[in-house]
């Protein structure tokens, strides 16, 4: 994987640049948001999630604005976005793929501007949060509200398919829980942004006219519960690839998966 540049776009967004060209679209998941934005930080997530892309692909890893506005909306949000993608790939048609909450953010940016996404991928994501995913955003916001910002860390260790993961993830919070907090971006910040979604209007899926991959695990804690499914079959041409008894650690824990299924889709002419 090369790193091409790094920079800030759309009046503040950080990206990085994997290859020679921006045709291909990454919108970062909350991790881009929950922890502090560095450049770092964002060459990690891009290797990390290179390994889910067609192989060789040049792309480009958005992030979130690391300083929003106390009342930031998804609307705000996707402005932004929209305004990042017309500098960093002006005038053409991109491959948008939005992993997690970048996946919901995806939705409203193919909603709003048809005429730019050649092909949509929503990667353990979709159009809305599950009950189970709002209840499980619900509760990290009440941690954080209270200052309890390990307890905040703990819930993604119960995210993995694999207890093992699960209980190493915990041990590794618990044990550098001073690394872990000084990693994290600010409360105000991680509020922001999960407040925004968590208010966010209806996205209008049958506005989406590029063709749509929902992929992701059926036992996803975020998008499970038949989001994924939902999403797909309202969307002109959405299809769904569910990874049985995958969690929604799936881009992690069944990466080759993701990549073939991601793969065989965008390169689908």
């Amino acid at each position: 994987m090369s790193i091409t540049a790094t920079g800030k776009a759309g009046g503040g967004i950080p990206y990085v640049l994997v290859g020679d060209e921006a045709s291909l679209i990454v919108l970062n998941g909350g991790q881009g948001f929950v922890r502090q934005s560095t450049s770092k930080r964002l060459v990690r997530d891009a290797e990390r999630i290179a390994k889910i892309l067609p192989a060789g692909r040049s792309f480009v890893l958005l992030n979130y604005d690391a300083q929003p506005t106390p009342n930031l909306s998804v609307d705000d949000i996707v402005a932004q976005t929209v305004s990042a993608i017309s500098e960093l790939a002006p005038g053409r048609k991109i491959d948008l793929v939005g992993v997690s909450y970048g996946g919901m953010i995806a939705c409203h940016v193919a909603a709003s501007h048809p005429d730019r996404i050649d092909h949509l991928v929503l990667a353990a994501s979709g159009h809305r949060f599950s009950p189970r995913g709002s209840d499980h955003v619900r509760h990290q916001i009440a941690l954080l509200e209270a200052g309890d910002k390990v307890g905040f860390a703990s819930v993604f260790s119960g995210l993995f398919r694999k207890r093992v993961l699960n209980w190493l993830m915990g041990a590794m919070i618990w044990v550098g829980r001073k690394r872990v907090i000084g990693g994290m971006a600010q409360p105000p910040v991680i509020l922001t942004y999960l407040n925004a979604m968590l208010s966010a209007r209806p996205v209008q899926l049958e506005a989406i006219s590029a063709p749509t991959l929902v992929i992701g695990g059926s036992a996803d804690q975020f998008f499970g519960n038949g989001v994924m499914e939902e999403a797909a079959a309202a969307i002109r041409f959405g299809t769904v690839y569910s990874l049985p008894g995958e969690t929604h650690m799936a881009p992690v824990e069944a990466s080759g998966r993701f990549r073939e299924g991601i793969e065989a889709f965008i390169m689908k002419r």
